[in-house]
């Protein structure tokens, strides 16, 4: 029997959206496998089995409405140990969540059925990550590119709302641009200009690329942030971390840098300011739990991630963490 041309690009997207679910499926099969075996949860991509011996996790708790949509972003608040700001990917209205540290939720004292605070002045495209400065100023990066071709990549820069607020001051919008990318899309084998990784030295700001090219992630460096008009980033040098990277967060000292894929923990350490991190001291940790987007310091030794498939918080030891010895970085890594 002959298929007509519009039935068979109808049969190819049920069968691309069949594909999608079949991995989200195994995805959770493989996470429900792992808590009923005992084993300590972890993450990997959908086809990969648990690592033999993946990072510790201790569950926190289930992200409560609204946070749990698609998580995408966390960080701790400098200015209140017991708050956590988190925020859902692309789909959702421009909100940030704020959290205790066990996972529960803050509410709104006007509206204590609306979850989260409503950023004025702000659109969610693809937000994919938060950072903050020691102000308390929050960054929020508008920075998701998955096709590569996005002529409006940006950040936001709002003040750090009440937590019991339903919505915040209006915020500052930063457009920025790649120094490098020339094509929108580029080229098959340059689909390197994705961002899903945002964190903080001082007042800079820096991003961590998410690569559909390769298994390298590339940093780059915004240091006078400029409202309204065009701020083009600083190439800086690249690492090759082996998947994905989805997620980063630097400590308030600015020497420790946690860098996230699916399927691994990076720490990057140095003893001054004037070290590249990727010269440092470097150990990482495989994992295994569905789809972690998300990552930030919680105190020394502690860390925290969230999982948006399992829809919830958890923590790790940094001291779990082991050394490694990583390949020569491509470029020259700059100061």
């Amino acid at each position: 029997m002959r298929i007509s041309s519009k039935s068979g690009t109808l049969s190819l997207r049920l069968l691309c959206v069949c594909q999608r679910w079949k991995e989200c499926l195994v995805r959770f099969l493989l996470f429900v496998a792992v808590l009923l075996l005992g084993a300590p949860s972890s993450a990997a991509p959908p086809q990969s089995l648990p690592p033999a011996d993946p990072l510790p996790l201790t569950f926190v708790a289930r992200l409560p409405p609204g946070a749990a949509k698609e998580s995408s972003g966390i960080i701790q608040s400098r200015r209140r140990p017991d708050l956590l700001w988190t925020h859902n990917d692309s789909g959702d209205e421009p909100r940030l969540y704020p959290l205790h540290r066990n996972g529960s939720p803050y509410r709104s004292t006007a509206r204590p059925d609306v979850p989260g605070v409503l950023i004025e002045n702000a659109t969610n495209v693809d937000w994919e990550d938060i950072a903050t400065f020691d102000d308390g100023t929050l960054i929020v990066s508008d920075m998701g590119n998955n096709k590569n071709q996005r002529l409006d990549l940006g950040l936001y820069l709002v003040d750090e709302p009440d937590p019991t607020a339903d919505r915040s001051t209006p915020a500052q919008r930063i457009p920025v641009r790649f120094p490098d990318q020339t094509e929108f899309p580029p080229p098959k084998n340059n689909l390197n200009f994705d961002c899903e990784a945002l964190f903080t030295v001082g007042r800079t700001l820096h991003m961590l690329t998410k690569h559909r090219s390769d298994s390298r992630t590339k940093l780059y460096r915004l240091d006078d942030p400029r409202p309204e008009q065009m701020n083009t980033l600083t190439y800086l040098a690249d690492f090759d971390a082996g998947g994905m990277v989805v997620a980063a967060d630097c400590d308030p000292a600015g020497k420790r840098l946690l860098m996230l894929t699916y399927q691994k923990v990076w720490l990057f350490e140095r003893d001054d300011l004037e070290t590249p991190f990727f010269q440092g001291r470097i150990s990482a940790r495989s994992f295994f739990l569905p789809q972690c987007e998300a990552i930030c310091f919680s105190g020394d030794d502690t860390a925290l991630l969230t999982d948006e498939i399992a829809d919830s918080l958890f923590e790790f030891k940094l001291s779990e963490l082991r050394p490694v010895t990583p390949g020569p970085p491509a470029s020259t890594p700059q100061k």
